[in-house]
């Protein structure tokens, strides 16, 4: 490897924070398998209890994910029963996605899982916080800005 590649790859945000996306979903994955939901999937369902229904763009925008990637996992929902996905009254174009009943009955065990989860990872609550702000941050530093107006 030269020194160069391995200067980039030794300091590179991007490989680290790769690494810890693959191992806090590789947690998520013995519990969540049994359902068969993905840690993706998981995450849907957790945003539309925020706020249901949601638009795809409006999921896609929450959950930092492209419509491409959205679109196979709603239907996956929906044919786990969990997720209803029909066309808003407002624009035929829009899909408007909601929880089913038997979404929101999930919903404590996914709560539950989630906290789990948390008590898994032995961070100190201020580390925890700390990490949160700087993953919005590179969120925020990160994202493209609309430059062509």
């Amino acid at each position: 490897m030269s020194a160069r590649s391995e200067d980039l790859l030794g300091h590179s945000s991007g490989a680290l924070m790769e690494a810890a996306a693959r191992t806090i979903a590789g947690l998520y994955r013995p519990v969540l398998q049994p359902m068969g939901l993905t840690h993706p999937q998981y995450l849907v369902l957790l945003a539309l209890d925020l706020d249901h229904p949601q638009s795809c763009a409006q999921l896609s925008d929450t959950l930092h994910l492209t419509s491409a990637t959205m679109s196979p996992l709603l239907k996956r929902l929906e044919a786990l029963g969990y997720v209803n996905r029909d066309r808003s009254a407002t624009s035929e174009r829009e899909l408007e996605i909601s929880l089913t009943t038997s979404g929101r009955d999930l919903l404590p065990l996914l709560w539950d899982i989630g906290e789990d989860v948390q008590r898994t990872m032995t961070m100190e609550p201020a580390a925890h916080d700390e990490l949160q702000t700087l993953l919005h941050d590179v969120l925020t530093s990160a994202t493209p800005t609309d430059r062509g107006a």
